[in-house]
């Protein structure tokens, strides 16, 4: 393992505190251009977020504005409920997706995939990167204005779900996560992301950003923040531990 991920794990908590934790529930508002793009602005607009600290698993309730809707994910399977009603579900999604044009618009469960692969992996790094089948690689460091910030280069597992199979990932002196660079396969466009991370908070001893921003990457690896893709603020954080 990579000495850099070691000493990012134990500052956002140690993977003790982890490995110990079942779930972290967060409130959300997931807003941006892409939801506007795929034609569901509003889908996360203000919802609860529940994440599996295990395996990718995320609940999202309160599906568009909806006390009553909520919706799930896993790697093979996204379903939306109304209370104990099964309304909907998709099997395969990342396939359905992929079949689609970039033009053509998301439906509910589309975005349900892409946001429950994307939070779960979002508030599960760099924990889940310790975990088999994942490849980690220190690579030169980047200057991000007045400061160097150290980077790791991860290549997923195919069993579990991301925007794409290699990221890179920035962390600072204090060696909190900082930034992640990928594309969105599943948009079937490639469309460079720089994506920051603010605003870290100790959740139960977890630390976790409570807001994102994920911008259009340059060439030059440099950000241009004129251009919001997604922007993620996080309230009332909590961490659910395994019962003893």
């Amino acid at each position: 393992m990579s000495d850099l991920l070691d000493i990012a794990v134990e500052a956002h908590g140690g993977m003790d505190r982890w490995d110990r934790s079942r779930s972290l529930t967060v409130d959300a508002q997931i807003t941006g251009s892409l939801f506007d793009l795929k034609g569901q602005p509003d889908i996360f607009k203000q919802v609860e977020v529940e994440i599996s600290c295990g395996s990718p698993h995320t609940i999202y309730k309160s599906l568009g504005a909806s006390e009553e809707r909520y919706g799930t994910f896993e790697p093979g399977r996204v379903a939306i409920f109304r209370g104990e009603e099964l309304q909907e579900e998709l099997t395969n999604p990342r396939a359905a997706i992929h079949a689609l044009s970039p033009a053509e618009p998301w439906q509910e469960l589309h975005v349900l995939y892409f946001g429950g692969y994307a939070i779960w992996h979002y508030l599960a790094a760099p924990f889940v990167f310790t975990r088999s089948g994942f490849q980690v690689e220190e690579i030169a460091p980047w200057k991000e204005g007045e400061e160097n910030w150290r980077r790791l280069e991860v290549t997923f597992p195919k069993s579990v779900p991301s925007h794409c199979p290699k990221q890179t990932y920035y962390f600072d002196q204090s060696n909190l996560l900082r930034r992640m660079d990928y594309h969105v396969e599943i948009l079937n466009v490639e469309i460079p992301v720089a994506h920051y991370c603010y605003d870290h908070r100790s959740i139960g001893g977890i630390v976790i950003p409570h807001r994102r921003r994920a911008v259009s990457r340059r060439s030059d690896g440099t950000a241009d923040f004129g251009a919001l893709y997604v922007e993620i603020e996080l309230q009332n954080a909590s961490i659910q531990a395994i019962a003893d």
